[in-house]
């Protein structure tokens, strides 16, 4: 196990900047997801890390020591590579004992490291089975035993879930977490999948542009965005575009084109009326309701979109924006419906107008 640090990491492609001045430190046997979209500089943070890339500025720091002219393979880091990079004409034992015989260990410490780590992992039974003769899932469990089967000091996933089924996503974020609680290592996420970040994570780093929009706790970025993108990135898919009405403390109204939402647990501070401000709020915050209920507010049904445990609404007439709202009532909606629905005061979330929401 080991500490990380990472301070002014920089990396630039002549005059594009894909890193821009990272400084993060993640505790020793602390699992870190960093999460964003495509191009947002994250797996290029990896790379550095590990040392696939050697040109950048800044430092990278494990356990206080500079890595700047230490080779990728001789940085003890388990690394989980996108599509798995197994070797086609190896097994499974060979696959994961191929660092192992790198390190030109005795044959029978590689025998029984080899046989530890497929049991950490279910897959004792599966060694003489070459890649194409497994699953997606077991392809995965292979390239994660090879990663730690040298006992590294840091672990480093590369989207590790990106190409399994709905089904095995979630067995493998049980089993990753399973085996980060039994072996205690210190492991950064690469993953562009927010539910991935927060239910895998002890801290998520939400990510931009090459720079960090946000740190924090899975619960506090998922439930406390710090600016739009955030919000945006994390689910918050209603923004709604108002003027400040009055403030009184921690409780402030907004008028929403012809419409009033009140806030109970807004932060005031700086608000006058007048400003201008955005109202975002998750689908699954919105709540039928019977008129007259505080921030309950009627409108028409646009669309129904029936997805199992949740009905999506598509709602005009209430806002210039539509509403989005995921309603796990039985109740059957039709098109052209009218209905009331609330917004929870308490799950109301308000931005200044300076913070513009990225695209």
């Amino acid at each position: 196990m080991a500490s990380l640090e990472l301070q002014g990491l920089t990396k630039k492609y002549g005059d594009f900047t894909a890193v821009d001045h990272i400084d993060l430190a993640v505790r020793d046997g602390e699992m870190v997801a960093l999460l964003g979209g495509s191009g947002c500089g994250k797996t290029t943070i990896l790379n550095m890390i590990a040392g696939f890339i050697d040109q950048y500025e800044g430092s990278v720091l494990v356990d206080g020591k500079d890595m700047k002219h230490i080779p990728a393979y001789k940085r003890k880091m388990g690394v989980f590579f996108q599509n798995y990079a197994l070797f086609p004409h190896m097994n499974t034992f060979d696959n994961v004992a191929f660092g192992l015989k790198m390190q030109k260990l005795a044959k029978s410490l590689i025998q029984e490291k080899v046989r530890r780590i497929l049991q950490l992992v279910k897959l004792t039974g599966m060694e003489k089975r070459f890649p194409r003769e497994l699953s997606g899932g077991q392809q995965q469990r292979v390239a994660l035993a090879r990663a730690l089967v040298t006992e590294p000091a840091l672990l480093l996933l590369d989207e590790p879930l990106s190409n399994l089924d709905a089904k095995l996503r979630v067995e493998m974020q049980i089993e990753i977490k399973r085996i980060h609680r039994e072996l205690g290592l210190t492991t950064i996420i690469v993953t562009h999948d927010q539910e991935e970040a927060v239910s895998l994570a002890d801290r998520v780093i939400v990510m931009n542009a090459g720079r960090i929009m946000q740190a924090g706790k899975p619960k506090e970025v998922f439930d406390r965005p710090a600016n739009l993108f955030v919000g945006d990135f994390m689910g918050f898919s209603n923004f709604i575009a108002g003027q400040v009405r009055r403030v009184a403390g921690a409780r402030v109204s907004v008028a929403c084109s012809d419409r009033e939402l009140v806030l109970d647990e807004a932060d005031g501070t700086g608000l006058a009326a007048g400003d201008s401000v955005t109202l975002a709020i998750r689908p699954e915050n919105i709540l039928p309701a019977e008129k007259g209920a505080e921030n309950a507010l009627t409108g028409t049904v646009r669309n129904v979109t029936y997805k199992g445990t949740v009905t999506r609404l598509e709602i005009g007439d209430v806002f210039a924006e539509t509403v989005f709202a995921n309603i796990h009532e039985s109740e059957d909606y039709e098109i052209g419906d009218a209905i009331t629905v609330a917004f929870p005061s308490q799950k109301l979330l308000l931005y200044k107008k300076e913070e513009k929401r990225s695209e």
